[in-house]
This record gives structure tokens, C-alpha cells and sequence, in this order.
């Protein structure tokens, strides 16, 4: 499907993307240790990711269901990318 995406939602998309590219260069390590991604949570913290569906009154983006799940679908794309190499 080919979405015509809003400027705000191609940001969206693009933060979930720059996290993407941060995860897949420390999941081996996190693989090969077995550890938590304590990194990867703080990425998402300091990206304002875990902001997104905050309402903006108090301090969120007010991201949309259909904003959100689009950078969850980009996570999740890499996420499964990245997995699929290491099998």
C-alpha cells in the first residue's frame, strides 16, 4: 500500500528509523551477552519516542493511533530484519 504520509508523519517514521539503525548496531553484543538493551531503552527515552501518544498537555507529541502505529511497524521491521540475518 502506498500511503501519502504527512510531514509529521514521515517524521515519526524517521525517528523510529534513526532508533532502528541505533538498535541493529548493539543487538549482537545484547545476543551474544544475553543482557537487557538498557541502551536501547534510554534511546527511546531521550528521542522523545516514549513521548509520542503523551498528550500534549502534558508534554507529549498527542501522536495519533495511526502515527504510532506506523513507527511501531517500522521498529518492528527492523527488529525482524536484523533477526532473519542471524539465524
Amino acid at each position: 500500500m502506498n500511503l501519502k504520509l504527512t510531514d509529521r508523519q514521515r517524521s515519526i517514521v524517521a525517528l523510529a528509523n534513526d532508533l532502528v539503525l541505533r538498535f541493529v548496531g548493539r543487538a549482537d553484543q545484547y545476543d551474544r551477552e544475553g543482557g537487557f538493551p538498557f541502551a536501547n531503552l534510554a534511546d527511546l527515552r531521550e528521542s522523545g519516542y516514549l513521548r509520542l501518544v503523551v498528550p500534549r498537555v502534558y508534554g507529549g507529541e498527542g501522536a495519533s493511533l495511526f502515527e504510532m502505529v506506523l513507527a511501531q511497524e517500522r521498529l518492528a521491521q527492523g527488529a525482524a530484519r536484523r533477526r532473519w540475518r542471524s539465524i
